[in-house]
């Protein structure tokens, strides 16, 4: 597939927003046929305390559903048999010679006392290994079509080096906030107010993250399609990032399943429908049940919940049993 149709299909999903895609597509049956592949890629997919963790785990159902039999993902965190695990570790000695083939390649340098972006470029390197070997591996099948979907800075890498080599793959990177906003927001600067105020080199290098805003700066130039996760991230990117996103990809939060946005008050929400209907079937006067937190060993331990359940212990005693 090459860049301008995948450019394309992406522009596609704002233009046809109407189309039930799920009654145009196959499960997957077409993607097989055709050796369609696509590899989600993120530093953080299996860390369960990460945001981004939950992002892809959203996307899991419904790209299933779409497309088929999930094969693999890629990450250094898992016990689970579908992610792809990177020992970083195992390849720390390569690390100064990755950082001379990155500078030559990307002409970004990277400084020896940053442990995360060295750790990046670690990892950025082993997908970027993997990656091109797996292209080489389908490609003896027949004819393949590979998408990788890179997420954050962390990942910039692997991405910048996959385009710089000219790999057949189409690449997609996904910031969900810009790393240079996320240090200008904590200096409690008027941020958006002066999105196109700021000088974004001195800024970067004030806060000694400068290697770092490059590489996140060069994965969104480098990817076939740039996304952000909102409007306002869009925004953000286009000042910081000098690169407007092609499409937006809100967070695929299923709000369906959980109404409340967070599983714990959802669940809260249930439970205390299923008390109330219980209530109103013993009570006549349809007594409603309020929930409250208490510590332990609270003097006021006498809240409505125990107060409504001696009114029901009294009305079963009388109605029932006396």
């Amino acid at each position: 597939m090459s860049i301008s149709k995948i450019k394309n299909a992406a522009k596609s999903l704002k233009t046809f927003q109407g189309i039930h895609f799920e009654q145009c597509l196959d499960n997957g049956e077409t993607a097989e046929q055709m050796n369609k592949w696509l590899l989600e890629v993120s530093w953080e997919v299996a860390n369960k305390v990460g945001g981004i963790y939950t992002v892809i785990r959203s996307k899991v159902p419904i790209t299933k559903k779409e497309y088929g039999t999930i094969q693999l993902f890629t990450n250094m965190f898992s016990r689970h048999l579908c992610v792809v695990l990177f020992d970083i570790g195992s390849a720390a000695h390569r690390l100064d010679g990755w950082k001379v083939d990155f500078f030559q390649y990307a002409h970004i340098g990277i400084p020896y006392h940053d442990r995360e972006s060295n750790d990046a470029l670690i990892f950025g390197f082993c997908v970027f290994w993997f990656i091109g070997t797996f292209i080489e591996q389908v490609k003896r099948i027949k004819k393949s079509y590979v998408i990788a979907h890179f997420h954050e800075w962390l990942t910039g890498v692997g991405l910048v080096m996959i385009r710089l080599r000219n790999y057949d793959c189409g690449l997609i990177f996904t910031t969900h906030a810009t790393l240079l906003g996320r240090y200008l927001c904590a200096g409690s600067a008027d941020f958006y107010n002066n999105l196109s105020h700021f000088n974004l080199d001195k800024e970067a290098g004030d806060r000694q993250i400068y290697h770092r805003y490059c590489i996140e700066r060069a994965a969104a130039s480098c990817a076939h399609v740039f996304t952000t996760v909102s409007q306002i991230t869009g925004i953000e990117a286009e000042y910081l990032l000098n690169k407007k996103p092609d499409i937006l990809t809100p967070n695929g939060l299923n709000v369906q399943t959980f109404a409340a946005l967070h599983e714990f008050q959802n669940l809260h929400a249930q439970n205390k429908e299923k008390l109330n209907a219980f209530i109103h079937i013993l009570t006549p006067n349809g007594l409603n049940i309020r929930l409250y937190r208490r510590k332990p060993r609270s003097i006021w331990s006498l809240d409505p919940i125990i107060i409504s359940h001696e009114r029901i212990s009294n009305f079963v005693q009388g109605h029932f049993l006396g």
